[in-house]
């Protein structure tokens, strides 16, 4: 599951889920951007595949062109107003 914050520009994905719940999230400066199976990195949505191993972003898979992945910054809870 992927969540989109309040910022368009930032993205927020599970990074620990137990029990199909989510108790805390990791949120990377991109917007749509793909979160990898590491729970700690993510790649932009122009270089979708996370290679994990390596710390990489790519277009396609087997594809030498590779980014950098970016991390992840623990997500902080705000208030809610109420009316």
């Amino acid at each position: 599951m992927v969540v989109s914050l309040s910022t368009e520009s930032t993205t927020c994905c599970c990074i620990y889920e137990f029990y199909g719940y989510c108790f805390a999230w990791g949120c990377c400066p991109l917007e749509g951007a793909s979160c990898c199976d590491d729970h700690y990195s993510c790649c932009p949505h122009d270089y979708p595949i996370c290679n994990v191993r390596r710390g990489t972003c790519s277009k396609s898979r087997n594809n030498q062109l590779e980014i950098s992945a970016t991390k992840r910054i623990l997500a902080t809870p705000t208030k809610l107003k109420r009316n």
